[in-house]
């Protein structure tokens, strides 16, 4: 529970399970590539900052998530992403090789890349923050069956592809 510092920059990462529940949360120096799942435990904080993290398994996030000028990139055959209303990414992006379907609802600050494939039957996307969005991929027409904009200010989300299938 006290306080964590990491310093320098891992090769790829197995499984990264995060669990301290010091107040100031983990923060990573660098971008990681995580071959495996990524956990952020009930209690733990992960501060995301500016770098880009490349998950090749399920992301889990049952604490909180600060995705801050962050991207996340599920690169995946097959991931799912379950993460607690306390989540909010900056970009998130589906890689060409990768499979995505959300177990829980999901904020989105910044951008939502499809360029792979995406089943969001059982999630709702959110557009979130007072900053511009845009929903972009190469995957055409992409499928967001569930679709939320909570936006605020004067922001907006832009859409950069044919979307289909939105309830």
């Amino acid at each position: 529970t006290g306080q964590m510092i990491i310093s320098g920059i891992p090769g790829a990462l197995n499984n990264l399970i995060i669990s301290n529940t010091h107040s100031t949360g983990v923060s990573a120096p660098s971008s990681w590539t995580v071959d495996s799942n990524f956990v952020v435990t009930q209690y733990a904080t992960f501060n995301a900052g500016s770098n880009t993290y490349t998950v090749g398994g399920n992301l889990e996030c049952d604490g909180v998530l600060n995705g801050g000028t962050s991207t996340i990139a599920m690169t995946s055959a097959t991931a799912e992403l379950s993460v607690s209303s306390e989540t909010v990414f900056n970009n998130l992006t589906i890689t060409a090789s990768g499979i995505l379907t959300p177990q829980t609802d999901f904020r989105v600050a910044g951008n939502f890349t499809n360029n792979g494939d995406y089943d969001g039957s059982l999630a709702v996307l959110i557009m979130t923050g007072n900053t511009a969005g845009t929903i972009t991929g190469t995957t055409t027409p992409s499928t967001i069956q569930q679709l939320t904009i909570e936006k605020t200010g004067a922001a907006v989300v832009s859409l950069n592809v044919n979307v289909s299938a939105v309830l």
